[in-house]
């Protein structure tokens, strides 16, 4: 028998969590990155360990963002946001982490739904600076060679330094 995977209603289709700890500088960046995104259903859990450079008071005025306090590693933070998140679909992020494309959301949400096979979508990391000049791109071989995908992905994964 099929089980049917029905969202609640009113419960974003993707969470987003990230761990902070006195990042103010970064913060604002990444969650106007997802503001801008044209796939807006989504949540963002912020796990602060207290930060007191402002951190708190800006993250309040966000909505879309369930801010949480707890003292605690970045480790525990990620571990602890997910008993908080409802979301169909559930990305770890960094404070400095940045969407080149206002449709990276919209793209990986529609991989998703239009493959049953498919868990997890990621993309390749790029190197920018404090400034926003972009400096290098992780794996420049996949601007010509497709990366790996679903089964292939895994062992890719698992003995990738980067």
């Amino acid at each position: 028998m099929d089980i049917e995977k029905v969202q609640p209603k009113n419960t974003p289709l993707l969470t987003v969590i990230v761990a902070s700890l006195n990042q103010a500088k970064y913060l604002s960046d990444f969650i106007n990155g997802w503001k801008s995104q044209t796939f807006q259903d989504f949540e963002i859990i912020v796990i602060d360990s207290f930060s007191t450079d402002g951190s708190l008071e800006m993250l309040s005025s966000y909505d879309k963002v369930k801010l949480i306090t707890k003292k605690c590693s970045s480790s525990e933070a990620y571990l602890y946001a997910l008993t908080f998140a409802v979301g169909k679909y559930l990305m770890i992020g960094t404070t400095s982490d940045f969407l080149c494309s206002r449709r990276w959301a919209e793209r990986a949400i529609e991989s998703l739904e239009s493959d049953d096979d498919l868990s997890m979508v990621w993309s390749s990391g790029i190197h920018v600076d404090q400034d926003g000049i972009f400096e290098s791109i992780y794996t420049q071989s996949y601007l010509t060679k497709p990366p790996p995908t679903k089964n292939d992905y895994l062992p890719y994964w698992a003995f990738n330094p980067y």
